[in-house]
């Protein structure tokens, strides 16, 4: 996780601590929150309380066993009332997690099918419908594609898919399925494209995953879209802010450029291989060069130095790469002979490459690729595909949404529901004509055309604000004339409300969510695969965000 301000967190990979178990004394919050996070049901509805701690059920990395007690303690609760069948369903899939963390697969689906019963009432709900038992859907594919009962794990993906179009998550997960099983049907396509459009980053994890799967000819199909220049006015006043932010949008960037660059040595580009490596280098030093002076010594050394020697090291088997496919087996060796390289599905690729041609006749030693290159792909998959399980199960976990969850959008924008009054059944162009921004959203233009909207909302659902920031995108390009926009970037931060005591931080309560992207508005163009159409997302999503009837 990067700290961004004292107040939010970026949402990532990063695993909080497990929660210590309640004890016999803890309070009856402590016994809900230990479980899944939120504080004691009350008397509402849905019994959805609160956030009442930092760590999300779906983070625990450790104290399997304490979680699941504590799930235990809370769902036998005299508190938990028989009627708040949602808080129940929230409880059962907190333990899920908990039982999928430990191993106990079989004992996690039990509990993914009584968190749908428990919800039954909610069934009818298209607000639960888009939300918790899509949910449910995902955490169960994910536990199906370890059992290796992979038909029905594809089977919730795609409908999983099709129920939450525009949740970044959803399709993300849905996608990773789909790619791990290399589905590659129209559906699927659909499915893969619309994580791409959502989320720019989405095509680094496809570089990644690809390469685990020796996948090239795949790879060179790919394009990273460049990240658009960081220049806002706090920007403008702070130079070296600027620049330090664009040289690490291209270091998140370099290592799946990089191997896209491989890739097309790999299938016999080697034209396109040289002048991929050469822009990716130029691109990189030119924004490194940029942001030296921001970088203290330490920095330079670690940052700086770690980039150049990865680069360094992708030259190297580029280039050998090259030389092999045009038949100049004694360069490729010439290459890489006492080279140290990284012993990854890069350089495990091309020394099977290596041993499937002949050794030079007149080579001054013959190559001898290392003698454990041929276990590298096993252990770097069950590696990084464990990584991936543990962030998709957490990208699963989808809050529960209500009228309450969803009516931040009148709070940002109230003047929306004035624009609406007499509305037609669509809510095509015209009713979003003379719609001011207001507290909320934020809106503001870079140099190079692009624009950063974003959302801070007051709200337990992530992707809720994800959607919203959506929503207000589409409605900026409809205002702007243009009917359709990409998007080039994005960041999602958790915030969180701290108490201190004496320098020390005694708690961490979630207080809703940040989404920021940055979006340039395009004509309508089939062929461009990463455009979102802006009046199709306002039909889609409007009836679930121009509305205010909290409960």
């Amino acid at each position: 996780m990067t700290a961004v301000r004292a107040t939010f967190l970026m949402l990532g990979l990063g695993i909080l601590a497990g929660v210590a178990v309640p004890s016999a004394q803890a309070s009856d919050s402590d016994i809900f929150a230990s479980c899944d996070g939120l504080g004691k049901p009350g008397k509402s509805p849905g019994g959805l309380s609160g956030p009442a701690n930092a760590a999300r059920f779906s983070e625990f990395s450790v104290a399997t066993n304490g979680v699941v007690s504590a799930c235990d303690a809370a769902l036998a609760h005299p508190k938990l009332l028989p009627s708040q069948g949602l808080r129940r369903a929230h409880l059962l899939r907190a333990r899920a997690l908990a039982y999928v963390r430990g191993g106990k697969l079989d004992e996690a689906l039990k509990d993914i099918d009584a968190a749908g019963v428990a919800a039954g009432p909610s069934a009818t709900d298209p607000l639960y419908a888009r939300s918790f038992a899509v949910s449910l859907d995902l955490v169960r594919a994910l536990v199906y594609d370890r059992m290796g009962k992979t038909d029905e794990a594809l089977r919730l993906a795609r409908r999983s898919a099709a129920a939450r179009p525009f949740a970044v998550e959803v399709q993300r997960v849905a996608a990773h399925l789909l790619l791990t099983h290399r589905q590659q049907d129209e559906e699927a396509t659909a499915t893969i494209r619309s994580a791409n459009r959502l989320d720019p980053d989405f095509i680094l994890y496809q570089t990644s995953f690809l390469a685990l799967l020796g996948d090239f000819k795949a790879m060179t199909q790919l394009e990273i879209p460049t990240p658009a220049l960081v220049e806002s006015e706090d920007d403008k006043k702070d130079p070296s802010r600027a620049a330090l932010a664009n040289l690490n949008a291209a270091r998140e960037q370099l290592r799946s450029r990089l191997t896209i660059a491989y890739a097309r040595a790999a299938t016999g580009d080697g034209e396109g291989a040289r002048r991929s490596l050469a822009e990716t280098r130029s691109r990189y030093e030119t924004l490194a060069s940029s942001a030296s002076a921001t970088l203290g010594e330490e920095a330079r050394k670690r940052l700086l130095k770690g980039d150049s020697d990865l680069i360094a090291a992708y030259d190297i088997r580029i280039n050998a790469r090259i030389a092999l496919a045009e038949g100049r087996r004694q360069d490729a060796e010439a290459q890489i002979n006492d080279k140290s390289l990284p012993l990854d599905s890069i350089s495990t690729d091309l020394f099977v490459a290596m041993r499937d041609k002949p050794t030079s006749p007149d080579a001054s030693r013959p190559f001898v690729a290392p003698p454990s290159a041929s276990d590298i792909p096993d252990e770097q998959a069950a590696g990084v595909r464990k990584q991936l399980f543990d962030k998709m199960l957490w990208l699963a976990v989808v809050e529960p949404e209500t009228a309450k969850t969803n009516s931040v959008y009148k709070r940002s924008r109230p003047n929306i529901l004035g624009a609406l009054v007499g509305a037609a059944v669509t809510m095509g162009v015209s009713l979003l004509q003379g719609v001011d921004n207001t507290d909320g959203f934020s809106a503001n233009q870079n140099g190079d055309g692009s624009v950063r909207v974003s959302l801070t909302g007051a709200t337990p659902a992530p992707a809720v604000v994800r959607e919203m920031v959506l929503l207000r995108a589409a409605e900026l390009a409809l205002e702007n004339k243009k009917p359709a926009f990409e998007i080039v970037g994005r960041e999602d931060y958790a915030r969180f409300q701290t108490t201190s005591r004496q320098g020390f931080e005694i708690s961490r309560i979630p207080a809703g969510y940040k989404s920021d992207i940055v979006i340039r508005f395009v004509e309508a163009d089939a062929a461009n695969a990463r455009t979102l159409d802006a009046r199709m997302l306002v039909e889609s999503l409007g009836p679930y965000y121009y509305r205010d009837d909290r409960k």
